[in-house]
């Protein structure tokens, strides 16, 4: 709603009062996360890191996510990490520091959350357009996943074939293996492993 300020206020659900209070800009429609012992709150393109319990704003980094897109909390090794993706990238960040672990360069675009389940991520790995006769092409993004430790990413496969491309909007679902899109003809199954 145009005017109408958001924010965030964190509680301990058996007090009866507010313990922080705080404006900290509209998410555009985007969800928030918690890991690592920080909040994770979208602010448009942005990522801010805030503190859990004090609402304090640790960190912020800018131009890390796409249109739409919520980070997702990713866990390696009993340590909580944040996945973002955006127009041309992917990234892995320390929650806590806002630090980037490691980056996928020239991955998207990712208009939507980025997936990990384990060691795998799936994302849109590369642009599409698609013709549309006397309309602007559609961009889609044609889907890739990548093998991720704390170390890094490794491209395990991408799609190059535009029968396959992904919409912008639906988000894939990656489980036991195998990967649930929407493609440009309806929803696809792709495994993984």
């Amino acid at each position: 709603m145009r005017g109408r300020r958001t924010g965030v206020w964190p509680r301990r659900l058996q007090q009866k009062r507010l313990v922080a209070h705080g404006h900290l800009g509209n998410p555009g429609g985007k969800s928030l996360i918690y890991a690592g012992g920080t909040l994770l709150v979208p602010v448009r393109a942005n990522l801010l890191g805030v503190d859990g319990r004090s609402g304090k704003v640790l960190w912020t980094l800018a131009n890390c996510l796409g249109r739409t897109a919520t980070p997702s909390r990713w866990t390696s090794a009993k340590r909580d990490y944040v996945l973002a993706g955006n127009e041309s990238q992917i990234r892995c960040i320390d929650p806590r520091t806002g630090n980037a672990v490691w980056v996928i360069e020239g991955a998207g675009p990712n208009a939507v959350n980025v997936v990990a389940d384990g060691d795998l991520l799936v994302a849109r790995a590369a642009r599409y357009e698609s013709p549309r006769e006397g309309r602007k092409p559609d961009v889609l993004g044609l889907l890739g996943c990548w093998r991720i430790s704390r170390q890094g990413a490794e491209l395990l496969w991408k799609h190059e074939d535009p029968e396959y491309a992904v919409h912008s909007y639906p988000i894939p679902i990656l489980a036991r293996g195998y990967a649930y899109v929407v493609s440009f003809r309806g929803p696809a199954l792709a495994l993984v492993r």
